[in-house]
C-alpha cells in the first residue's frame, strides 16, 4: 500500500517531500503514526493514509504558493494539521489547564509560550502584513490556523491518572462494598494501588505497573493464575477509560510467570557420610538390595541409571577372573551408555560381596531391583537417607563425591574418569586413555585416590585408627 511503513507493531504514513520543497520545508520525508497496528483492516489503514496523505498534500502546496492563492477555509485546516505533526504538537495540546496545581499551571503557561515563539512565530506576519496594506503568505495562514488548532479546543486536561480511570469505573458499574464480589474487586484495586501508587494514564506505565505489582505478589507466594484474576477489574476500568475518552493508550495485560527456583544439590557431609556408612553397615532391617546400593552409591559417584546396569561380570572382586589386587567396578557410563569407566571401590568389600551373593540374579548385581525404574531405585535409597538428614537426596551422595575430590586436590583427570564427568561445566579432560586406564598400575593409583576421597570410610594402616573397609 502507497506511503504505508511498519515499525514493529506500529502502521506509519510515510512520503517523501518533492524535491523543490525540501529547502522550505527542512527534510526529506514526511512520517506521522497512523495510530493503527499490524493486523488492522485494510479498509481502515486505507482510510487514515488518505485523510493524512489529504493534509500533506495541502502542506506542501501551501509551501509552494505565492500570496496570490487564497486558501479556504477546509485547505487552512487539512494544512494546519500536517504543520502541526511536523513540529510534534498535538491539537489542544498548549490549551490552558481546567485544573491543576498553581505549579502545574504556571510551568505549563511558560511551555505555551516557548512553543509559541518557537515553532508558531510566523502567524505574526499575518496581522503585521496585514497592517502593512500586503497580502500574507499562505504558509502564514497555516501557521496561524495550526496555533488555533493548539490552544483552541476545550482547555487541556491534566493528564488522566490511574485513579481517574478507577472512579470513573466505579461509578458506571456501581461498585458497592457489601457485595462480595464487588468487594473483591475493590479490594485488588486497593492493593494494586498499594504497591504502584497514582500514575498517569500512559501505555508503558500500565503495563510497567502490572509487572511490578506481579513482582511484589510472587515475592508472597502468590500463584500467576490468582495474580492475573486479580489485575482482572484494574484492566477493564484501564480500558473502559480510555475507550470513553477516546485516548491514545494501548492497555496490554502483563502475563506473570512463575518463578523458578533454582536449588543447589544438597551434599551429603563427610559426618554424614559416617554416620549413613555405620547405620547402611549394621542395620540388617533395611532390603540387602537397598544397603548393597548405598554401599556402592556412597564411596564413589555411580548413579541409579548405572547401577541398575552393573551386571556380575563388572564387580571385579577376589575371586573374579580379572581380578589383580584391586577391587573395582566396570560401569556402564548412565549418560552415554556406550562407554564403561573404572569405579575403584576401597571401603565395606566384604559386606558387598555377601550382599551381592543375597540378592544378585545370574546377570545383575542387584537382582530384582535392577528390573525396576531408575526412580523406584532413588526411592527406596531416599528413604534410608531420610534417617541422616530430610535433605539428603541420592544425588547428594554423587555429588559429595565430587566435592571431596576438591578437598582433597583430587586430579581433574581422575575426577572426570572415575567421577563419569564427561560434558559440561564439570569436564576438564577429553581425550581419555580408554584402555590404559584399566591396566593394572592405573587401577592401584585410582585405588590410592579413592581411598584419600573417602579418607572417612576407609583408612591406612598408617593412619593407625579402626578400617570401616573390612565391615
Amino acid at each position: 500500500m502507497k506511503y504505508l511503513r511498519k515499525h514493529h507493531n506500529q502502521l506509519y504514513y510515510e512520503r517523501a517531500v518533492p524535491t523543490k520543497l525540501k529547502a522550505a520545508i527542512g527534510k526529506n520525508h514526511v512520517k506521522q503514526k497512523l495510530g493503527l497496528t499490524v493486523g488492522a483492516a485494510d479498509s481502515l489503514v486505507a482510510a487514515r493514509i488518505a485523510e493524512i496523505d489529504e493534509q500533506y498534500q495541502a502542506w506542501f502546496r501551501t509551501v509552494a504558493s505565492d500570496n496570490s492563492y487564497k486558501l479556504s477555509q477546509d485547505e487552512k485546516r487539512i494544512a494546519a494539521l500536517a504543520y502541526l505533526n511536523e513540529v510534534g504538537i498535538g491539537v489542544g495540546e498548549l490549551a490552558p489547564l481546567s485544573h491543576g496545581t498553581f505549579s502545574e499551571k504556571e510551568a505549563h503557561a511558560e511551555y505555551v509560550g516557548d512553543q509559541r515563539d518557537n515553532l508558531f512565530n510566523a502567524m505574526y506576519n499575518v496581522a503585521y502584513q496585514r497592517e502593512a496594506g500586503t497580502e500574507p503568505g499562505p504558509k502564514d495562514y497555516v501557521v496561524e490556523y495550526a496555533w488555533h488548532l493548539a490552544t483552541e479546543p476545550e482547555a487541556l486536561q491534566a493528564p488522566a491518572t490511574f485513579e481517574d480511570a478507577w472512579q470513573f469505573y466505579s461509578a458506571q458499574k456501581k461498585l458497592d462494598r457489601t457485595i462480595r464480589s464487588q468487594r473483591k474487586a475493590i479490594q485488588f484495586w486497593e492493593r494494586f494501588e498499594a504497591v504502584v501508587g497514582n500514575q498517569p494514564l500512559t501505555s508503558k506505565n500500565i503495563y510497567e505497573s502490572q509487572r511490578k505489582y506481579a513482582d511484589s505478589q510472587l515475592d508472597k507466594d502468590v500463584q500467576p493464575q490468582s495474580i492475573e484474576r486479580s489485575l482482572n477489574p484494574i484492566l477493564s476500568a484501564f480500558r473502559m477509560y480510555v475507550d470513553e475518552h477516546q485516548l491514545d493508550v494501548s492497555v496490554t495485560r502483563y502475563k506473570p510467570k512463575q518463578r523458578v527456583v533454582v536449588s543447589e544439590r544438597q551434599v551429603i557431609t563427610e559426618p554424614q557420610l559416617k554416620k549413613l556408612w555405620e547405620l547402611v553397615c549394621n542395620d540388617a532391617s533395611i532390603r540387602s538390595d537397598v544397603r548393597l546400593a548405598l554401599l556402592l552409591m556412597a564411596q564413589s559417584s555411580v548413579i541409579n541409571s548405572e547401577l541398575q546396569r552393573l551386571k556380575l561380570t563388572d564387580l571385579i572382586t577376589e575371586g573374579h577372573p580379572e581380578y589383580e589386587g584391586v577391587s573395582w567396578l566396570r560401569v556402564l557410563d548412565g549418560k552415554s551408555k556406550d562407554r564403561k569407566r573404572p569405579v575403584p571401590l576401597v571401603a565395606g568389600i566384604n559386606l558387598i560381596n555377601e550382599l551381592v551373593g543375597k540378592v544378585s540374579d545370574e546377570v545383575y548385581v542387584l537382582g530384582k531391583l535392577a528390573y525396576q525404574s531408575e526412580s523406584s531405585i532413588s526411592s527406596q535409597v531416599s528413604k534410608v537417607l531420610k534417617y541422616i538428614a530430610p535433605d539428603l537426596t541420592a544425588y547428594s551422595l554423587r555429588h559429595g563425591w565430587l566435592n571431596r575430590c576438591y578437598v582433597e586436590g583430587a586430579p581433574e583427570s581422575f575426577q572426570d574418569r572415575a567421577g563419569g564427568w564427561t560434558e559440561g561445566s564439570k569436564s576438564k579432560k577429553r581425550g581419555y586413555a580408554k584402555m590404559a586406564d584399566t591396566s593394572i598400575d592405573r587401577l592401584r593409583e585410582y585405588e590410592r585416590i579413592q581411598r584419600k576421597v573417602n579418607r572417612v570410610l576407609v583408612t591406612t594402616r598408617e593412619d593407625n585408627v579402626v578400617q570401616l573397609n573390612l565391615a
